[in-house]
């Protein structure tokens, strides 16, 4: 939030009350706008569970109120092994070609990207306010030097409607050995743990436990990332359903 004016001395008290489906109120809070600092950006984030928010303005001179929300939309075909083909050019001569009796595609026709990560996700509703994700994941190295991966961010979003227990989540850190970090984002809907490497071919397990913060009825799937800090082509991402 920014404010320009040209001759009017600014002295502004935006006052606004952010509120749930229900009407209940889930954030409150003043931006205080004057001279010295109306060129100054001023931001709030808001509870996920917002639906509208009233705006009262008091004082005199301009300022100019900006909404940022964002949202994803699924895509189940998954990226992550992509066969190419090149345009087939026609022969030069009339001869007819014939056919090689063998099953494997020409190393010219096509190339599969190879996948560094799997990843695995089950997600369970335990009651009927909260929910369990079970996430399975591994690094699968291309050639015998790559050992050891990168920096790897292992980036989970939760269904609408539920967001992180914070204590158990945080938890994680002290019974996961090879967590090094654990970002809690987005008032609690987005978590993102780190590593500071992967061993090749040893899969790693967590147990997450969120809490349900609404109602949303037709849920869509949900998606996981898992991706090497440094080499943001090595990437795998998958979509999960809640079940029970």
């Amino acid at each position: 939030m920014g404010k320009s004016g040209d001759s009017v001395e600014t002295q502004l008290k935006i006052h606004y009350v952010a509120k749930t489906a229900q009407g209940s109120v889930a954030k409150e809070g003043i931006f205080g706008i004057e001279t010295g600092n109306e060129i100054i950006l001023q931001k709030q984030e808001l509870p996920n569970n917002v639906r509208s928010v009233d705006v009262e303005v008091m004082g005199q001179g301009r300022a100019f109120l900006q909404f940022n929300y964002q949202y994803y939309t699924s895509n189940l075909t998954s990226p992550a092994t992509t066969i190419v083909h090149p345009p087939l050019h026609p022969s030069t001569t009339q001869r007819p070609i014939q056919p090689k009796e063998s099953n494997a595609i020409p190393q010219t026709l096509a190339r599969v990207v190879h996948e560094y990560f799997n990843i695995t996700a089950s997600g369970n509703i335990t009651s009927k306010v909260t929910m369990s994700l079970d996430v399975c994941f591994s690094y699968k190295p291309q050639t015998e030097e790559e050992k050891e991966s990168n920096m790897v961010i292992l980036q989970i979003n939760l269904p609408s409607g539920y967001i992180a227990n914070n204590d158990r989540t945080m938890k994680l850190k002290d019974s996961v050995e090879i967590i090094s970090k654990i970002d809690i984002q987005q008032s609690g809907t987005l978590l993102e743990i780190y590593f500071e490497k992967l061993e090749a071919d040893e899969e790693q397990c967590l147990v997450l436990n969120a809490d349900k913060s609404q109602d949303v009825g037709e849920l869509k799937p949900t998606l996981i990332e898992i991706y090497d800090y440094y080499n943001d082509r090595r990437r795998t991402r998958i979509f999960y359903e809640l079940k029970g």
